[in-house]
């Protein structure tokens, strides 16, 4: 059991004469006589506001994080991931646990080469943000796309100190755009193919009925009967519309 004569803390809001809310820290200790006697208490405040505003700054800002749709990953200066959020495992495949303390390269596939990323960490080693699309690997081997900015994260001296990657899965996205290009390409060639049909179309029925009328004007056995015959024939197994 906690002594009640021992010191004690507490952290408490008060709204000041103007309707301020501002935060106190208050701290109390035990006051004894030089035979240990207890005589009382004596206690001290200081105003903590601006602290507990930067806290619940923090929270806020955590809890963001943490929720957010698109994954956030942070690494050091040489790769090494320090942080994800749960949509990095959601999207990659890999638990947390899996990913803290390994290397970035545990998602990269052979749909890069080197050159694209010499020009990367070149970049983002300059200080710049980098923007682009990653074809990563998952755990499970599949390969996904994803729309990625890396921002360089500085010290209170300038100097970089970790990379934060924002990225955002837009594997379906691109493939629900292919398969809508394929079906405007195969919806271009069923016009086209309608309108060369149609054209062709014309074309067999003055066939047939030029034919049909020469045909009119000759009789079985004579010259050239025979060719109009096949070629009024041909005519008619053609499609007519």
């Amino acid at each position: 059991m906690t002594d009640s004569r021992g010191p004690f803390s507490v952290d408490f809001r008060i709204i000041t004469k103007n309707g301020d809310v501002r935060w106190i820290a208050h701290v109390c200790q035990p006051i004894f006589g030089d035979d240990g006697q207890f005589l009382g208490r004596r206690g001290s405040n200081r105003d903590i506001t601006e602290r507990k505003l930067q806290e619940e700054a923090l929270i806020r800002l955590s809890t963001a994080v943490e929720q957010a749709g698109e994954g956030i990953l942070i690494t050091d200066t040489q790769g090494i991931i320090q942080y994800a959020n749960p949509s990095v495992e959601y999207i990659s495949g890999y638990d947390k646990t899996e990913l803290l303390g390994t290397r970035s390269s545990i998602f990269k596939s052979d749909e890069h080469d080197q050159e694209f990323f010499k020009n990367l960490w070149d970049r983002i080693n300059s200080g710049k943000v980098w923007n682009g699309r990653f074809l990563n690997k998952r755990k499970d081997g599949d390969i996904y796309s994803l729309d990625t900015t890396i921002s360089p994260v500085r010290d209170s001296k300038g100097a970089i100190v970790n990379f934060v990657a924002v990225q955002r899965d837009v594997t379906e996205q691109l493939k629900l755009g292919k398969q809508l290009l394929h079906a405007q390409k195969m919806e271009s060639l069923g016009t086209l193919a309608g309108g060369i049909a149609h054209d062709f179309n014309n074309l067999l029925q003055a066939v047939l009925g030029y034919s049909e009328l020469m045909l009119q004007r000759k009789k079985d056995g004579e010259a050239d009967y025979a060719d109009l015959q096949k070629i009024f024939q041909a005519g008619k197994r053609g499609p007519i519309w």
